[in-house]
Order: structure tokens, then C-alpha cells, then sequence
């Protein structure tokens, strides 16, 4: 797992589309699990078949695939556990290719991190059993949105690298963990300020070993697949996929033992946090694994799903 840049067994231009994909088939659940790439579904859940989101963050996947014209899924429930499904209602006058709104392209949009059940406030992310409970009172076809293996990790492995933006715990975890993020600095994403440090953030700056954050990533994976295994078994035909996938410093060598962390763009040359997290183009982004439950189930032709003619179907379910 972890494959370099330019090593990946596949490109995310030459393999099936999954908007396409899912349009095509028949199905009861998709299951999504967010920011999982396909070579980590490989290693932790079952074989599945390498496929292309059309987005490398939630809201592209969102509009992309839920908001397209090209589509009709007025009779899809889709159940989120991640509030950035909502960031793609912005709509067409922001002026990205990727607008959108959802509700008005799905039949039912649950807002499950509502739930005081699902979101976990001390974990800051959705809990995938309580996600699992809340969508098994739906009929199909319904679409689960986990936030995992996405971080904030969840479980026994956790560390301090979850820190709280802000609240009165905020300077009991800054002084456990180093004195230099009393004053840390911030990232713009859309229209959201986000306060640093993030756990790609405490790994460029080598707080936090690389390591580590990879086995976290793949545990809260295999949390997923199991906290939606009664999924699997409850209906006939159940897809598992994800939106998009994750970096992981697949092409960092080196981490430094320390970095300028007043200003992002001076953390260290070829070290910024995209090659950690997501929102670029890169096969490590955008290949997403889509697993079938159901053996009987025939895949389209792949030409037909925008994969390019040298592609074969190779899943052995």
C-alpha cells in the first residue's frame, strides 16, 4: 500500500467512472466511506474493483455525481454522517464547475450528523454504528455517507493530534502536546477558516510519525466496514465505495524534524498538506474502491463507463 507517485497500479483517466457506474446498475445501498483509497480497501476490507471519482473532495463528489443533470436519483435517500456533502449547496452563482444543491436532486437528504447520537462532539466526526442504526429505518435505495476512515480518527488510536479549535480544553492539549501552536495559523478552504494543527500539519512539523497516522487511517477503515456489515446483510445488492480518496504522503521521503510553522508555504519544500490530505488530482485522490456484495450482479461494459479500452473488469466476487 502507499505507492509512490507514478507507481500506483492505476490511473485514475483509464478506469470505470463511478457516477456512470452507479446510474447503470441496480442496486439497494451504496455505502460510502470517505476519503478511502482503493489500495487501502485492498489491504483492510475485500477485493474490489479500482474505479474514478469525478471529484477529489466531498462537495466535487457531491455535485459531481448527486447534482449532475445527467442522472435521475429523485428516488434516492441519502444518509450523511459528513456535513461537507452540504458545502456543494452553494449553488450555481459561486461559478464552480461543482455547484450544486443535493436536496434538490435526491429524494430525501438526512442530515445525520444532526443526531447528537451520530456526531461524537468529543471525537468532532460521525460515529458509524449510530450512522448504521439510523439508515437501516429507511427503505432503498438509500446512500450512507461514513466519514471514515476520513480524520478525525476515531478509537483506541486517537492521540493528541485531535486537538479542539477552540474551548477551554484548547490550552490543556496545546501545552501537552508543543508550546509553538499558542499562536498557529489558519488555512482558507471555500468559505471556511480552518485553525491549525491539523494531524497532516503535526506530521509535516514531526510531531507526530507518519506512521502512525497511517495505521490510524486504516483501523478507522476496517471500523467502517464493520460498523456497516449489517448493511451487507439486511439488503440483496450493496455497492461500498468512497468519494474521493487520500494522499497520505505517498510521495514525501523525508519528514523533517521540524519546519516554519508561522506561514504553511515555508513548512518545508514538497511538504505542504495536499500531499497528505486531498483536493488534487492524483490517482492516490481519486481512486476509490467499489466492492459489490452480490455475486449475481453483472457490471456494465466498462467502455460504456468511461473507462478507456484497454480496461477489463478483473474483480472476482
Amino acid at each position: 500500500m502507499y505507492h509512490e507517485i507514478g507507481e500506483y497500479p492505476h490511473d485514475y483517466e483509464d478506469v470505470p467512472d463511478v457516477a456512470a457506474l452507479l446510474d447503470e446498475m441496480d442496486w439497494d445501498v451504496v455505502c460510502v466511506y470517505d476519503a478511502c483509497r482503493w489500495d487501502a480497501f485492498e489491504e483492510v476490507c475485500e477485493s474490489s474493483e479500482p474505479v474514478c471519482s469525478p471529484g477529489s473532495n466531498t462537495p466535487k463528489w457531491t455535485s459531481r455525481v448527486w447534482c449532475n443533470d445527467e442522472y435521475d436519483w429523485s428516488d434516492v435517500t441519502y444518509i450523511t454522517g459528513n456535513p461537507h456533502t452540504t458545502a456543494a449547496r452553494k449553488g450555481p452563482e459561486t461559478g464552480k464547475s461543482w455547484s450544486g444543491r443535493i436536496e434538490e436532486h435526491v429524494g430525501e437528504y438526512v442530515k445525520a450528523y444532526d443526531d447528537d447520537n451520530v456526531w461524537g462532539k468529543q471525537d468532532k466526526t460521525a460515529k458509524p454504528e449510530q450512522l448504521t442504526e439510523i439508515a437501516l429505518e429507511y427503505e432503498p435505495p438509500i446512500v450512507i455517507h461514513y466519514l471514515q476512515p476520513h480524520e478525525p480518527f476515531v478509537g483506541d488510536i486517537r492521540c493528541t493530534f485531535n486537538l479542539p479549535a477552540k474551548g477551554e480544553h484548547r490550552e490543556d492539549y496545546i501545552n501537552n502536546v508543543d508550546e509553538r501552536f499558542a499562536d498557529y495559523p489558519t488555512l482558507q478552504w471555500m468559505d471556511l477558516e480552518i485553525e491549525l494543527p491539523s494531524i497532516y500539519y503535526l506530521v509535516i512539523t514531526g510531531l507526530v510519525d507518519p506512521e502512525y497516522v497511517r495505521l490510524a487511517y486504516l483501523l478507522n477503515l476496517e471500523r467502517a466496514w464493520h460498523a456497516s456489515r449489517d448493511i451487507r446483510h439486511e439488503f440483496d445488492t450493496v455497492i461500498t465505495t468512497a468519494d474521493h480518496g487520500e494522499r497520505l504522503g505517498a510521495d514525501v521521503d523525508d519528514i523533517p524534524d521540524s519546519a516554519e510553522e508561522d506561514d504553511p508555504d515555508e513548512w518545508a519544500p514538497g511538504q505542504k498538506p495536499q500531499e497528505w490530505g486531498h483536493d488534487e488530482d492524483s490517482s492516490q485522490g481519486r481512486v476509490i474502491p467499489f466492492h459489490i456484495n452480490n455475486n449475481s450482479v453483472e457490471l456494465p461494459d466498462p467502455q460504456t463507463v468511461g473507462a478507456t479500452a484497454s480496461h477489463e473488469w478483473v474483480l472476482d466476487r
